[in-house]
């Protein structure tokens, strides 16, 4: 009996494993609710992000399922394109606590502003938003609503969703391997560095993921390839904004992660359009 009890422990051991990672990660980077822990609830501790790292492009799955549900079920209620795709971003924003937007605003504030770097650390921990903080959330919100409106048919806003969604978050993984946190305390230095192969163990996960989705709605070229190219111009987005932080503030923060999750939504967007 015994044996039995051991046996089945360990063949349900990876879907435990994978479930625990998923609940860190949602509880991170969503508002999900993810329920108490086993252990009583305790707070997350150093190092726990890193570990589940590969669940990221799960979570991005989720968040671009349901968003993806809001639109079709605008669309279903004869809503215009724009008010279908504002509701979607609305769900996503929702469901994230705009946790990728203040990442965006902050890191536009001090970025763009002349500071040295202990300055524009303590304006990213600021939490009165600045001009330009506000004009980039303008701006980005702008670019996904109006690139969602441009694709139109609700099938293919659906995929486009759900690919960036998950995309854009694993990328974050990469971020986390390669650059070191900013500062001792904050989001990066309790995330710890992820291990190399579960960056990229994520990676291929969330390529995957999000090819397959992005194989729905690119017509008229061929779909591999075309996602391929929306990956390879979303990345460039995550790239750009990890170079303006090495030399902006010498490392990565939970602000500078969220604007990389921005940055990269937006470009695959815009791909897309380009695309379609």
């Amino acid at each position: 009996m015994a044996d039995t009890d051991t046996d089945e422990a360990q063949s349900t051991a990876p879907l435990t494993g994978w479930w625990g990672d998923f609940r860190t990660t949602a509880g991170f980077l969503t508002r999900l609710p993810m329920g108490k822990k086993r252990d009583g609830g305790a707070a997350p501790q150093k190092g726990d992000l890193a570990r589940a790292v590969r669940a990221f492009p799960l979570v991005g799955l989720v968040v671009g399922l349901l968003a993806a549900l809001a639109y079709l079920i605008a669309d279903g209620l004869k809503l215009p394109p724009f008010l279908a795709s504002l509701i979607a971003v609305g769900v996503m924003i929702i469901i994230t606590g705009a946790l990728h937007e203040d990442g965006l605003a902050d890191v536009a504030d001090a970025f763009l502003d002349t500071a040295p770097k202990a300055e524009k650390l303590k304006i990213m921990r600021d939490s009165r938003i600045g001009v330009y903080g506000a004009s980039a959330l303008i701006i980005a919100l702008g670019l996904r609503v109006g690139a969602l409106t441009a694709i139109a048919e609700a099938g293919q806003v659906a995929a486009a969703l759900i690919a960036t969604a998950i995309a854009s978050r694993a990328a974050l993984a990469a971020v986390m391997y390669r650059m070191k946190p900013a500062r001792r305390g904050g989001l990066a230095a309790t995330a710890g560095k992820p291990d190399q192969s579960q960056v990229l163990l994520t990676l291929l996960l969330g390529g995957a993921l999000a090819l397959f989705f992005l194989n729905f709605l690119i017509e008229g070229f061929p779909g591999l390839m075309a996602g391929v190219i929306v990956l390879i111009i979303g990345s460039g987005g995550v790239f750009g904004i990890a170079y303006l932080a090495q030399r902006a503030i010498g490392g990565y923060t939970g602000d500078v992660l969220g604007a990389a999750q921005q940055t990269m939504e937006i470009a695959m967007l815009l791909a897309i359009v380009a695309l379609i």
